[in-house]
């Protein structure tokens, strides 16, 4: 069964699968970064894709690219009779969207009462993305499941992920509408970074057709589904 990058199992209480994909994911993308810019870039994994690293290491870049797994929770799915991470009833149950979106990093599955005092948690919510200091960062890819997602407010527009790495500086972000299979993710990942060309929406288009012709020659169903998952925003 395919793997996906999102926060399900995690908000009911349960401990999140690795993903098998994202490392190489991760290693491809800064292959293909280096030698395209000259640029030597940094590169968290493991223990290392922590939230304090994140956040010491985010400010000053030209690009972040982040593969782990994502959540949005809105008031619909809140299921009373299920633990989640924000508790069980309507009262522990924020009413800011930002704190009900984010990015899970590494340490978030940890259950050592010992480290029970950190002050970072692993769960990188849009709240706290927010208040970093992006200003000069061009791309951030969000490749995890629903980080484009967010309560909409008549007027303003969506509040979630998206919009918190915009009010953050970022000019141009890059997120899913819904839930991404790991495998599939990183293969789409990598064609987007080997694509090289400057206009983003040249560059998707191109991988869209790529994988839409793959899928019809393995005689597989194109739905969009499969393929379109993630759209750009900002200044693209």
């Amino acid at each position: 069964a395919p793997v996906f990058r999102s926060s399900c199992d995690f908000q009911r209480g349960k401990a999140l699968p690795p993903l098998k994909y994202s490392a190489r994911e991760i290693t491809s993308i800064a292959a293909h970064w280096k030698s395209r810019s000259g640029q030597e870039p940094t590169i968290l994994l493991q223990d290392a894709a922590s939230e304090d690293n994140f956040k010491l290491q985010a400010e000053g870049k030209q690009l972040l690219h982040i593969a782990s797994h994502g959540f949005f929770t809105s008031a619909e799915c809140q299921n009373q009779s299920e633990p989640r991470m924000f508790g069980a009833t309507d009262s522990d149950f924020p009413d800011n969207p930002l704190l009900r979106s984010g990015i899970l990093l590494a340490g978030v599955n940890c259950k050592d009462e010992s480290k029970a005092d950190l002050i970072e948690d692993g769960v990188l919510t849009a709240y706290e993305v927010a208040g970093l200091n992006l200003n000069g960062v061009e791309w951030v890819v969000l490749s995890a499941c629903e980080t484009g997602l967010g309560d909409i407010e008549s007027g303003e527009g969506v509040y979630g992920l998206r919009r918190a790495f915009e009010l953050g500086g970022v000019r141009t972000v890059i997120s899913s509408l819904w839930s991404v299979p790991d495998k599939e993710t990183a293969r789409m990942m990598e064609l987007l970074y080997s694509k090289q060309h400057d206009n983003l929406a040249v560059a998707f288009q191109q991988v869209a057709i790529d994988q839409i012709q793959k899928l019809r020659k393995r005689d597989i169903p194109d739905h969009p589904y499969i393929w379109a998952a993630f759209i750009t925003t900002g200044a693209w």
